[in-house]
């Protein structure tokens, strides 16, 4: 006999429960669990037999034990009376969400009114189904909600990545700048202040900048960047601001620019001081009144967001040279953070090179130990004009070159080992003792600076006896207390 409420049930058989699925290709993966909540013990048991074969079914006969089973399983899937004795199917709704449980739920009533059906969307059901429940019907919502759940779950996932990438723990380094550095940060992380990024090409600037989005309120929303110098300066304040259709010659629609885009994020300005004038004068008028007019437009439009600036050169030259508004850079300039050179912090590029290492051989599937001693030598005396981008493309290099379990001098890219010819005229300045003896101690004092000051760590790295190491130290007069990290 069909149970009352209830359409299209099958035929009882045996029930299946296999543990695992295979999606095309051969990948293996877990089977979706479906809580089936109803007070009519018929109702559930024709929605299993319907579910049963595709997924992994729990059942709870009122709103106590639903909630019970929720808190001790993750469900993908809720199918929820509306109507049971203790607690409403509404109120089980509020309380997976107060406990965040976050299945996809489909609501199951034979009394659903408009209200009702409103209520249960607001407090965030994914669909309504009314009885008698028609069997294809069951199957289409529940693999569509189970879809949607799969969706969510990997937005949240790539989202966590995306943190995790750009967490503090990411940025490397233990010099005193970079500790600097990272204090100033987690002041700023929180706020909305405007932030102005200065540093030569390569030291990390939009790093910094995500790194300072996914630590603060704002990390659920965009990250938009824009490099202010690769777009042509006629098409920029499009870019930036949109346009309307028919604003110019090949606006044949209207376009939505990024501040409105980033909407309750971040927008980074990449090389600002590239922006021509024009467009400087709309940026400031952004960042004073939160609003904007696109281009060919006479309607504003409010924004909030956060602006991040960034420039690889002095814009205290703009400035004189008249090429940057000084109103604009007091603006962008409240909070200044100033990113070192590598060359500057010497003491981070082994984190740094190990860190790259490790991330190259998980790329390209290789186990590669470490460095000899020879190749961090050259990494330590190479002045890095391209900076940590220079250094993470060398590993890369070396990587992908090294045919053995350590990378070799000769794994290096030519650039970081061919002397310049100021080094060559430099060394032929001394006698043979002289130079050696130069040699020696800037390389002590680079490899006690890269170990901290730690003298039992440097003998390692340069695989000599502690107390050779020792010696050398006394005899150059070394004080190695003074490459320590604080």
């Amino acid at each position: 006999m069909r149970p009352r409420g209830f359409a299209g049930f099958p035929r009882k058989t045996p029930r299946l429960v296999p543990n695992l699925l295979r999606r095309p290709g051969g990948v293996v993966m877990q089977k979706a669990s479906v809580l089936i909540v109803d007070d009519e013990p018929g109702i559930r048991d024709a929605l299993e037999d319907i579910l049963k074969d595709r997924y992994h079914i729990s059942k709870a006969e009122d709103g106590r034990a639903a909630i019970k089973s929720l808190e001790r399983v993750k469900y993908d899937v809720v199918l929820l009376d509306l109507k049971m004795p203790y607690i409403t199917g509404l109120d089980v709704l509020k309380e997976i969400r107060r406990n965040r449980f976050d299945p996809s739920v489909i609501m199951l009533t034979g009394y659903a009114t408009v209200e009702t059906a409103v209520e249960a969307m607001k407090l965030g059901a994914y669909d309504f189904l009314r009885k008698p429940i028609g069997m294809e019907s069951v199957k289409l919502v529940v693999e569509r909600a189970i879809e949607r759940k799969s969706l969510v779950d990997e937005n949240r996932y790539l989202h966590k990545q995306l943190e995790d990438t750009f967490s503090f723990s990411r940025i490397i380094g233990k010099s005193r700048k970079m500790r600097d550095l990272y204090a100033l940060l987690r002041k700023i992380a929180p706020t909305k202040t405007t932030v102005l990024i200065q540093g030569e090409s390569g030291t990390g600037k939009e790093v910094v900048a995500k790194t300072i989005h996914y630590s603060s309120p704002r990390k659920n929303k965009r990250f938009i960047a824009i490099n202010c110098g690769g777009v042509p300066e006629t098409l920029l304040e499009s870019e930036l601001f949109g346009h309307t259709k028919g604003a110019f010659t090949g606006a044949d629609r209207t376009k939505q620019g990024l501040f409105e885009a980033a909407e309750g994020g971040t927008i980074f300005l990449d090389e600002i001081n590239t922006a021509p004038l024009s467009t400087q004068v709309k940026l400031l008028r952004v960042i004073e009144e939160s609003a904007f007019i696109p281009v060919g437009g006479i309607k504003e439009i409010t924004v909030d967001v956060r602006i991040m600036a960034s420039s690889n050169i002095d814009l205290n030259k703009e400035l004189s040279n008249g090429t940057f508004r000084k109103d604009l850079f007091y603006r962008l300039n409240v909070v200044r953070i100033f990113l070192p050179a590598l060359r500057e912090r010497r003491e981070d590029i082994p984190l740094l090179a190990d860190h790259f290492l490790q991330k190259f051989c998980r790329e390209q599937k290789k186990t590669v130990r470490g460095f000899t001693p020879e190749v961090v030598e050259w990494f330590l005396r190479h002045d890095w004009p391209g900076n940590v981008r220079e250094l993470e493309n060398a590993i890369e290099h070396a990587v992908t070159l090294c045919s053995d379990d350590i990378i070799q001098v000769g794994d290096l890219p030519t650039s970081i080992t061919s002397p310049t010819p100021e080094a060559g005229l430099s060394a032929i300045k001394f006698p043979f003792k002289k130079a050696k003896e130069t040699f020696e101690k800037e390389y002590i004092v680079d490899i006690l600076k890269a170990n901290g000051g730690n003298v039992a760590k440097s003998a390692r790295m340069a695989q000599i006896a502690r107390q050779n190491l020792h010696e050398k130290i006394k005899r150059y007069g070394i004080n190695a207390k003074e490459y320590a990290s604080a």
